[in-house]
C-alpha cells in the first residue's frame, strides 16, 4: 500500500473544523505517541513504535516506513511512503532488541488528532476515501494532514493523486502558501 501525503499548518482551528464538518464526515478523536528509532550511524529514522488511544483503548503499532518525497510545481511536495505496520502486544520486547542492538531512541513526538473522512473520484485512482486530519503537535502547533492511500504507485496515479491533494487542501480553505514539506522530526529537532 502506498500513502500519499500533504501537511499544512492551520492558523484557525476553529474554522477549519467547520469546514471540514462541511465537506467530509468526523470519524473521532485520538492521541499518538510516537517514538522513532534508528541505527547508530544511519541518519533516516524509519523505525517507530506508536502508541495510539482511542476511546480510552490504547493499541500498539511497529511501523517500518520507505519514506519518498515527489516533487511538484509551486514548491508543493507529497509524502509518498511505502508504509509496512503490524500490531504489538507490548513494545517491551522490542524497545530491549533496540537497546541491546544500537538502534537508538530519536526522538518522541505526541500528535492529538482529529479526524475526517472524505469520500472522492479520480479517473486514474478511481473512488477512494481521504483522511483528513487535524493535528495539534505540542511546541509546533496546529496542522492538517491529508492522506490518500493507492495499491497503485505508477507515476500517472501519483500525478493525479498530488493534484487530488492539492485540491482537496485548497477546498478545506487553507492556501498551498502554508503547506510545510518538512517532516515533524525535522521541525522538532530544528
Amino acid at each position: 500500500m502506498t500513502e500519499l501525503e500533504i501537511k499544512a499548518y492551520v492558523d484557525d482551528r476553529e474554522a477549519l473544523i467547520k469546514r471540514l464538518n462541511e465537506i467530509a464526515v468526523y470519524k473521532g478523536h485520538v492521541t499518538r505517541e510516537d517514538s522513532y528509532y534508528r541505527k547508530e550511524g544511519v541518519k533516516t529514522y524509519p523505525l517507530r513504535i506508536r502508541k495510539e488511544t482511542e476511546n480510552g483503548e490504547c493499541k500498539i503499532l511497529l511501523t517500518y516506513k520507505r519514506k519518498k518525497i515527489r516533487k511538484g510545481k509551486d514548491n508543493v511536495d507529497i509524502e509518498v511512503n511505502d508504509e509496512k505496520e503490524c500490531v504489538l502486544s507490548s513494545s517491551d520486547v522490542l524497545e530491549a532488541f533496540f537497546e541491546d542492538n544500537k538502534v537508538d531512541l530519536y526522538l518522541k513526538k505526541e500528535k492529538i488528532v482529529d479526524d475526517w473522512e472524505y469520500k472522492g473520484h479520480i479517473e486514474a485512482l478511481g473512488d477512494y476515501t481521504a483522511t483528513l486530519e487535524l493535528c495539534k503537535i505540542p511546541n509546533l502547533g496546529d496542522f492538517l494532514e491529508i492522506e490518500i492511500l493507492s495499491n497503485e504507485n505508477n507515476e500517472n496515479i501519483l500525478k493525479n493523486v498530488h493534484k487530488e491533494l492539492e485540491r482537496l487542501l485548497e477546498i478545506s480553505g487553507i492556501p498551498k502558501s502554508r503547506i510545510e514539506n518538512r517532516s515533524y522530526a525535522q521541525l522538532l529537532k530544528g
